[in-house]
Parts: C-alpha cells; sequence; structure tokens
C-alpha cells in the first residue's frame, strides 16, 4: 500500500491532522518546502520553483507506507 493510498483510506480525523499538521502517526512525515530548499531561507514566495516541492510530494506519495 503506498501512502497515497493510505491516505484515501483515512477517516475526516487523521485527514485534519495531516492537512492542518502536514503528519500523522499513521503515515510517515509528509514534505516540507522548507527542507533543503535554497529559496527558503530569503523568502521565497517570490522566487519558489514550485515544481520541487510538487515533485517531493509525488514521489512521497508513491512510497510504500509504514
Amino acid at each position: 500500500m503506498t501512502n497515497a493510498e493510505r491516505i484515501r483510506e483515512m477517516t475526516d480525523e487523521e485527514l485534519v491532522n495531516l492537512l492542518v499538521w502536514r503528519h500523522t502517526g499513521l503515515l510517515a512525515y509528509v514534505p516540507s518546502c522548507d527542507e533543503g530548499c535554497e529559496f527558503f531561507e530569503g523568502g521565497c514566495a517570490k522566487d519558489c520553483p514550485h515544481e520541487r516541492r510538487e515533485k517531493a510530494v509525488r514521489e512521497w506519495l508513491k512510497e510504500e507506507y509504514r
């Protein structure tokens, strides 16, 4: 089962925890845009290469649920 499949099975309460806190005890930590991004420190809103964040999350969704 992938992380994406596990998310599709979540209860409303589990979804709230995931969406608000980006993690839940049932899933590994969801990648954040502040991790490993050279634009983050300088205020990334204007210069953010959004495809980096999207790529990290897409890869995480395909990972096996632990």
